[in-house]
């Protein structure tokens, strides 16, 4: 059987392996947060509308209408202000990638945007961090459009709507030979063999922000 993951269902795996198994096999016990909607809108908005400001805080309002979207407008801002001026018309957007790993493996996901060999993927955390070099999801990026396009990028960058501002993703070989040979294995292994546990249960924050809690472990 085909084995699919991506950079979320690694990211589920080491945060809570159970919550890797909830997003497998049951994704719609999930629980949809205003934060996750609000995300969902804004990546929608400027994927449609990258050079029509108008344009895409119409499709803010209008997608908002029962949301507190002053955030959702201050990210579409930023992004009209600091991040449109670096792309063009010719850039590849919601580019879809599928990487053989062997075995009937594949590692899929998707990049919101390839500018002049710049990988970028726009965020709307609150609170961006401060360095994304250990990011799971930015290594993957990095991976991906080596396989895609048999070279190096010439950039990832983690796009922060919240600021405007451009994190650099800097490769460790280090590091991707791990995420490669030692943490894709393990989480393949996971999803072949149903091996899945509440680990999670132990740390209390991991629990408490996550998606599935209510199915997973109820009440507490």
């Amino acid at each position: 059987m085909s084995v699919y993951i991506s950079a979320t269902a690694i990211k589920d795996y080491l945060s809570c392996s159970k919550k890797l198994y909830w997003r497998t096999n049951f994704p719609e016990t999930a629980v949809v947060t205003e934060y996750m909607k609000i995300g969902l809108v804004v990546h929608r908005a400027i994927e449609k509308y990258w050079n029509s400001g108008q344009k895409a805080l119409e499709y803010i309002r209008d997608n908002l209408k029962n949301v507190e979207h002053s955030h959702a407008t201050k990210c579409v801002g930023n992004f009209l202000d600091y991040f449109a001026p670096l792309l063009s018309e010719e850039d590849e957007i919601e580019v879809k990638f599928k990487m053989f790993l062997g075995d009937d493996t594949y590692l899929i996901g998707k990049i919101d945007r390839i500018s002049n060999g710049v990988v970028y993927d726009w965020k709307t955390a609150r609170k961006p961090p401060k360095n994304i070099d250990k990011d799971i999801q930015f290594m993957i990026y990095y991976l991906a459009y080596k396989s895609m396009y048999e070279k190096a990028p010439n950039a990832v960058m983690y796009g922060a709507l919240t600021n405007g501002n451009l994190i650099h993703y800097t490769p460790d070989e280090h590091l991707l030979g791990v995420l490669q040979n030692e943490i894709i294995p393990e989480v393949v292994n996971a999803l072949r063999t149903n091996a899945f546990y509440k680990h999670g249960v132990f740390e209390s924050s991991t629990c408490r922000g996550c998606i599935y809690k209510e199915v997973c472990i109820g009440g507490l």
